[in-house]
């Protein structure tokens, strides 16, 4: 097939937007490890309307058709949070998926490199969906790892695809998953933390009935801890607003960890539980009825992994023996807690490849690459 049997089309009501939304397990249905996502889920980061990424950026979406038939979706952003904190800016594209046909993903990225052009950017780089703070990396080893929550899915052929349109991998991301009934044998973490513990350092867990307020302290420390991480930008109010609103309800006081240093917050971890073994089944929806399913679900706890979504330890300490310590301490401490929930394994991620600090730890305490996604980019 070439490029010219291929229809793409600009996703412009509420129709396209749903068939947009849905495509993936249209055509990856029975492909294994995939595992369709909640509809709300998406459309709660990808919404004109609704979603915290459009206070801050702008995007397109397209439809690809063959025989009228859809074979795949794309999307092209700009965030003006890269332009402000980032030497080289850079446009974006996200929510790749299609057929395995390189004419279908040519066609594809095609048509968002044109509307890249047209708004000024000679450079593109992903798939974001839409930013580095959501769902980003194309995944390129491990399609056959269980479905995991903000993770997303995709076919090996994608890749070489993408290659083939002269895109080169800028940046790989690792996710690790560890099983805690071997952290509970082999505690690394616990005898370290014995060691170095400073005696006036205290842990204390998330606070439900202050959500709100424990979320922007997350934020706050998150953004200062990362921003000299490649590829940031930070997390902005209103994203971290969405997140609570979204992942508050299932949240226990136990899952996030603040730790404080002479009075002072100095670093936090966050973990939450896999949504994706809930709603595996569920088709993508949860209207009319699937809803009741995934509600008895989550309250009964009947999810079996986690995933640490946030670490993060204030620049301030950096150089320092607590700064060293603070992110084993607080990983161990989830672990500890892990003893009265339902978890057997927890995941980690992603990581950048190259961030040997990050993976020594969680290596240290058992972690082991299940996946591995990649960052693509290209010059316009």
């Amino acid at each position: 097939m070439t490029q010219s049997d291929i229809a793409v089309r600009r996703v412009e009501t509420k129709a396209d937007f749903r068939q947009f939304i849905r495509l993936p397990r249209e055509i990856y249905a029975g492909m294994p490890g995939f595992s369709p996502r909640l509809d709300m889920e998406q459309a709660g980061l990808l919404d004109r309307k609704k979603a915290p990424f459009f206070t801050h950026g702008r995007a397109e979406y397209w439809l690809a058709f063959r025989g009228g038939r859809p074979v795949g979706r794309i999307s092209a952003q700009i965030d003006d949070l890269v332009a402000e904190y980032q030497d080289e800016p850079y446009g974006m594209f996200g929510c790749l998926d299609a057929v395995d046909d390189p004419a279908v993903v040519g066609a594809l990225v095609a048509a968002a490199e044109a509307w890249l052009r047209s708004e000024g950017q000679s450079r593109v780089r992903g798939p974001f969906s839409p930013t580095i703070n959501d769902e980003c990396g194309l995944l390129v080893e491990g399609q056959e790892a269980p479905a995991s929550t903000m993770l997303n899915w995709a076919p090996a052929y994608l890749a070489g695809h993408l290659a083939a349109h002269g895109y080169g991998v800028a940046k790989k991301l690792v996710n690790y998953r560890m099983a805690l009934s071997r952290n509970r044998d082999h505690d690394h973490a616990g005898a370290l933390r014995k060691r170095r513990r400073p005696t006036d350092l205290t842990l204390r867990a998330l606070d439900r009935k202050n959500l709100a307020a424990d979320g922007e302290l997350i934020r706050r420390i998150y953004n200062d801890a990362w921003a000299g991480n490649w590829g940031f930008v930070p997390i902005t109010e209103a994203e971290m607003s969405h997140t609570v609103k979204e992942l508050g309800p299932l949240l226990l006081d136990g899952w996030g960890v603040f730790a404080e240093y002479r009075g002072e917050t100095v670093g936090c971890a966050l973990i939450v539980p896999n949504l994706s073994e809930i709603s595996a089944d569920l088709g993508g929806r949860l209207l009319p009825f699937n809803w009741i399913k995934f509600l008895y679900r989550a309250l009964r706890r009947r999810y079996r992994s986690g995933r640490v979504i946030l670490l993060g330890v204030r620049s301030a300490t950096r150089g320092t023996i607590l700064a060293a310590s603070l992110p084993l301490i607080m990983i161990d401490e989830l672990f500890n807690r892990s003893h009265a929930w339902s978890f057997v394994d927890i995941e980690m991620g992603w990581v950048l490849e190259d961030n040997r600090a990050i993976a020594a730890i969680i290596e240290r305490v058992g972690g082991k690459v299940d996946r591995t996604f990649a960052l693509f980019e290209k010059a316009l």
